[in-house]
């Protein structure tokens, strides 16, 4: 594991603590206001345990996560997830639906897909 304190910038003149990471496929930054320096390590660090710990479920890129497995097997019989992945699936289908399907977890394969030249209607519909 990377040393998380040696990416931290901090700022005494502003009270401005900034941190980063790659989670997910991206970059998470994490800026605090109004924390010194050791405050704003130790929150970074736990933020990035949390994050860490979803990564291990929710990775697509993964192929042993939790959520790759579903993504292999759910259309082929019936699949176990569990509590952590259960509630999050579920607050994505409740935010899915409280934006008329503008937010849309699923999003990225469709992304993919384009990325890798499947642009007529029909394969777009077939990812979503």
């Amino acid at each position: 594991m990377m040393n998380l304190a040696d990416a931290a910038y901090y700022s005494d003149e502003h009270g401005l603590y900034h941190n980063h990471c790659q989670a997910m496929g991206t970059r998470l930054d994490v800026i605090l206001h109004g924390v010194e320096k050791p405050s704003g390590d130790q929150a970074f660090k736990m933020i990035y345990s949390t994050v860490s710990e979803l990564e291990m479920i929710l990775s697509r890129f993964d192929e042993n996560s939790p959520i790759s497995m579903i993504n292999h097997l759910a259309s082929k019989k019936a699949v176990v997830a569990g509590d952590d992945l259960f509630s999050i699936l579920s607050m994505c289908k409740d935010y899915h639906e409280r934006t008329s399907g503008l937010f849309d977890a699923g999003i990225g394969r469709v992304i993919a897909g384009i990325r890798n030249g499947n642009t007529e209607p029909d394969a777009i519909r077939e990812m979503l």
